[in-house]
């Protein structure tokens, strides 16, 4: 109250910023929140305080846009994430005219087993979408293989933030 700053940026944390900017709303600051939380996964509750509380929420994945501008009516700021590597279509031979879909199959291995061949029959029904398994980075690319013979399927490691950048949507 002392410092009387002329915006309060939060990042991360959200169990404890959106109770803040609550407050500090109530006090009349101004409140931006830096990389959304993740209420499209869970506790989308919230996003009624958020539209209360923020004066602006900037997103880094691109279908966060779509989900609080057109399933909330709350217009946010798309800004990329700050990890996003723009070479991430041509270092992974990617289609830049096709849309992605990630495929994220879990990082053990009972859930790749489960989950994966569900994953590579659907994405067989769409043959103008390209799909990218996110690989867990303790399981060898030799127990997705198996899943993905006779696929384009492709398999990227330690991009999950760049494989979701680029993705129109993605299988969990």
């Amino acid at each position: 109250l002392d410092f009387q700053p002329d915006v309060i940026i939060y990042i991360d944390y959200p169990g404890f910023n959106l109770r803040i900017a609550e407050w500090a709303k109530k006090q009349g600051f101004k409140n931006h929140y830096y990389i959304s939380p993740q209420v499209w996964a869970w506790k989308e509750n919230r996003v009624r305080m958020m539209k209360q509380s923020l004066d602006a929420l900037y997103v880094v994945l691109p279908f966060e846009k779509a989900f609080f501008e057109e399933k909330h009516d709350f217009k946010v700021h798309f800004v990329g994430h700050p990890r996003y590597d723009p070479k991430f279509l041509s270092a992974n031979q990617l289609d830049p005219n096709k849309k992605i879909i990630a495929l994220l199959p879990g990082s053990r291995l009972q859930e790749i087993k489960k989950i994966l061949p569900l994953f590579v029959q659907t994405a067989a029904s769409f043959e103008e979408y390209q799909f990218i398994v996110g690989a867990a980075p303790g399981i060898a690319t030799e127990k997705y293989v198996p899943y993905l013979k006779n696929t384009s399927i492709k398999i990227v490691y330690n991009q999950t933030y760049n494989l979701l950048k680029n993705s129109t949507a993605a299988l969990v």
